[in-house]
């Protein structure tokens, strides 16, 4: 190594280790309350078997400094068929994800939506914060979310929840 080098290593890194617990600088992933199930058929209130509906990731809070967001929508069914964006730019369309869902037939149905959030900033506060994995209930305790850290570059998160189809 060049005589050089070494102070500027030692400068990089200390500089970077300053900002790693600086909240200004820190990525969030968004918190989740619920999903929500919205029928597109006119009129109808409920989620109805062999209509169309809308499921959303309700986010109770936004995430910050976050870059490409991958997401995925499934059931442990295999049997809905799914029509949802795969991927966004988060600090640039923060909105909550969207799928839109037909059942086939009526019945309980477990939804889970799983995202990865690449960090722009720094994951350590949320790390000091709230661990390497966090879970929550939903608003209405009829699933839950699970964040978990992944390093320095990026945030899994998982909800979950059970929704009715009617005949």
């Amino acid at each position: 190594m060049q005589k050089w080098m070494f102070p500027l290593l030692c400068l990089l890194l200390t500089a970077c280790s300053e900002d790693s617990d600086n909240e200004k600088y820190a990525s969030r992933p968004p918190v989740f309350a619920d999903i929500v199930c919205t029928p597109l058929a006119e009129g109808e209130t409920q989620i109805r078997a062999g209509q169309s509906f809308v499921v959303t990731a309700q986010q109770e809070r936004k995430g910050r400094l976050l870059n490409k967001a991958t997401y995925q929508w499934s059931d442990v069914s295999a049997q809905l068929s799914h029509k949802y964006v795969a991927s966004v730019i988060y600090d640039n369309q923060p909105e909550n994800p969207t799928d839109t869902i037909k059942a086939p037939a009526a019945g309980n149905y477990k939804l889970t939506f799983k995202a990865r959030y690449n960090a722009s900033g720094n994951t350590s506060w949320w790390a000091q914060q709230y661990g390497s994995t966090f879970q929550t209930s939903l608003a209405d305790n009829s699933g839950r979310a699970t964040y978990t850290t992944g390093g320095l570059f990026y945030f899994d998160v998982t909800v979950e929840k059970t929704i009715t189809v009617l005949p």
